[in-house]
């Protein structure tokens, strides 16, 4: 074979590859704004819905609801626009937050804006609930209890406020298995205790009595890399790397249906269901217990939205280089910032990417990066709408 030859099925495997990158850039594309037109199909079904809302909100969500609508058969960048309008329009709502009109404005302009991010920086970083291992005693977050371990690593659980010596160490059963594992919600209602066999086994600290069965929630096939309670106390979450999220509401769980009542965001075939392809590495709920983040040894990350009825149905989907993976994720927020913390790991060395998600922060980034001119808004919003909408003014 000739050096010429060679050259020539060289430049031609080069042109593939690249023809090749640009089809999944389009198809990633495509998902996306798919995950937006249902976001704003959610948010707009949750209000016209509801009794109590008045004529001209139950407007305005229908017709943000219609934008999204008419945007599936759009090009990419009239389908940003669309989405960039609807967010608008939902936002302009004066209903004080009472339809949970500020997360889905956020998911949004979220999904439209992608993966941005601020500069690499290498900080010293230490996982905020970072799990115990089975060696250690912990005391739970409200000093009502103590987790300690007795003869052949058998959890005993102590009260800290009790003189009934009738209530001394409780004794949980776990069955055959060690812990790996443990941890305790931020309200001292629960205690997860992970085993050998990487079964997240619960225990409802209201009911502990001495011999008590922990509840065995639904197995992973691999090893737990990570998992979190939410700051209300309501949901608790495993990664691992079998490559699935598993979810539990745990205000409905009981021994009962412990298994069924399991939420796996997981890969699923249907567009509409994203998720994982690889092991999970990092899991983490957000202060006000609305949104749930996931990240991958692929740097992949998730953002579940909780107050959605199926929190699998189209997540938010961001990412961080190639060649790192999501060590850890977490959320700041107070009065003054919103942040979503990723942290990606190369080797020794790790780098945060931050994402401001502030409504207005949001807002203002779409329009610098996606700005629709006032004609390509007047040809989205039915001349019908009665209401005047300001759009990136």
């Amino acid at each position: 074979m000739t050096v010429s030859r060679l050259i020539a099925i060289f430049i031609i495997a080069i042109l593939i590859m690249i023809g090749s990158l640009i089809v999944l850039k389009y198809d990633r594309e495509q998902k996306a704004i798919k995950g937006v037109t249902n976001s704003i199909a959610k948010a707009t079904a949750t209000a016209i819905e509801n009794s109590e809302i008045n004529e001209d909100i139950k407007t305005k969500y229908s017709v943000a609801d219609t934008i999204a609508a008419s945007a599936l058969n759009l090009e990419p960048s009239q389908q940003i626009n669309h989405a960039i309008v609807a967010a608008y329009i939902v936002n302009s709502v004066d209903a004080d937050d009472k339809f949970e009109k500020s997360t889905y404005t956020r998911r949004i302009l979220l999904q439209v804006l992608g993966s941005q991010t601020a500069e690499k920086t290498e900080p010293s970083h230490t996982h905020l609930d970072e799990p115990q291992t089975n060696t250690h005693d912990i005391v739970s977050n409200q000093y009502n209890w103590m987790l300690t371990f007795r003869e052949n690593n058998h959890p005993v659980l102590l009260n800290l406020h009790s003189t009934d010596p009738n209530k001394g160490p409780l004794k949980i059963d776990i069955g055959d298995n060690s812990i790996q594992y443990s941890l305790f919600s931020p309200n001292d209602k629960w205690l997860v205790l992970i085993t050998t066999d990487q079964t997240p086994q619960l225990v409802k600290l209201e009911e502990v009595t001495d011999g008590y069965t922990a509840i065995p929630l639904y197995k992973h096939s691999l090893g737990i890399e990570d998992f979190d309670f939410s700051q209300n106390d309501k949901w608790f979450v495993t990664g691992s790397h079998d490559n699935n999220v598993r979810l539990w509401n745990l205000e409905e769980l009981n021994r009962e249906n412990a298994q069924e009542k399991m939420i796996e965001l997981s890969q699923r075939d249907d567009v509409k269901y994203p998720g994982h392809k690889r092991s999970v590495t990092a899991v983490s709920f957000d202060p006000n217990s609305h949104w749930l983040g996931s990240g991958d040894l692929d740097g992949e990350i998730y953002l579940w939205n909780l107050d959605t009825g199926n929190p699998g149905l189209n997540p938010v989907h961001l990412s961080i280089a190639n060649d790192l993976f999501v060590a850890d994720i977490h959320f700041t927020h107070n009065d003054d910032t919103d942040l979503l913390i990723a942290i990606g790991r190369a080797k020794d060395v790790d780098y945060s990417y931050i994402w401001n998600m502030k409504i207005e922060h949001l807002m203002s980034l779409a329009c610098e990066k996606h700005k629709p001119t006032p004609e390509q808004i007047a040809e989205i919003i039915p001349d019908s709408y009665p209401f005047e909408v300001s759009v990136c003014p």
